[in-house]
């Protein structure tokens, strides 16, 4: 069962109790499931959400040249990212003691906001909201026009809706 709680942490005690039944024929209650699953280790907790597309290898890569090459002040963040009215996840899952409790989804597709804040450690120096996907094309016009020339909070002649 613990091999259930790492596929997917997110699952309720009557889910459990559900899979038991269906897949080993078992009846069992919700308090002895509760109770094997605190006896193996396992915790219930808030979920921490992952993209599954994440390139985790890549990211320590980065990590480790950026912190030898560069210095903070040298350094401008831009992370694009996407809203839309369809998000909803559960917040708690299981866990072992000691590990966070990770879920790994896909993010939905629908009316979507891009959002694309840039900041240095000063704070931020611009930012872009468009309906919709962030194309390429605007993305590159966006980083020259409003962050590379003009180190403004907003860029209002970039914005045509």
């Amino acid at each position: 069962m613990t091999n259930l709680f790492y596929s997917t942490p997110s699952l309720l005690l009557k889910e459990v109790q559900q899979w038991v039944q269906v897949t080993k024929n078992i009846p069992i209650s919700q308090s002895a499931i509760c109770r094997y699953i605190k006896d193996t280790g396992f915790t219930y907790k808030r979920l921490k959400m992952h993209v599954a597309e994440r390139d985790e290898e890549g990211a320590v890569a980065w990590m480790i040249e950026a912190n030898t090459e560069f210095v903070a002040e040298q350094l401008v963040s831009v992370d694009e990212t996407s809203k839309d009215g369809r998000m909803m996840w559960r917040k708690h899952g299981y866990a072992p003691v000691g590990q966070d409790a990770i879920q790994y989804a896909p993010f939905p597709r629908g009316e979507r906001w891009s959002l694309c804040p840039t900041m240095t450690i000063n704070g931020y120096i611009a930012q872009l909201a468009v309906p919709g996907s962030l194309r390429t094309a605007d993305f590159t016009q966006f980083i020259i026009e409003c962050v590379v020339h003009g180190f403004s909070f907003f860029c209002p002649h970039f914005l045509t809706f």
